[in-house]
């Protein structure tokens, strides 16, 4: 899982930069989230729940840049916040499921 980490863990510092526009971090940020579960087989049930939250949130019929493309600047910024929290604390708790031994270290 050292991928999807790697991939959770730049959406997270992504919506949390200052490069770009909010629109453009949050589908930069879409897409690396998008990469981090692209092979949900990878991943242990419970921490693929908390994934798929965020997935909510970012994708409609498997699409996001539409769906943030239309969004006003307020809600853009609003789900910011949101996703880049939930991004984190999925990061957090898939080094700890690394650390019990849970998934493996690669």
């Amino acid at each position: 899982m050292s991928d999807e980490l790697l991939y959770v863990t730049k959406a997270a510092k992504t919506m949390k930069s200052c490069g770009g526009t909010p629109k453009e971090r949050l589908i930069k940020a879409a897409a690396e989230f998008a990469l981090a579960t692209k092979r949900p087989g990878d991943w242990p049930p419970e921490l693929l729940a908390k994934a798929k939250k965020v997935c909510a949130l970012l994708f409609i019929d498997g699409s996001f840049r539409g769906k943030i493309t239309s969004m006003d600047s307020k809600t853009v910024t609003e789900h910011l916040a949101v996703l880049a929290k939930g991004a984190e604390d999925l990061s957090v708790d898939i080094e700890a499921a690394r650390n019990q031994g849970r998934i493996p270290v690669s």
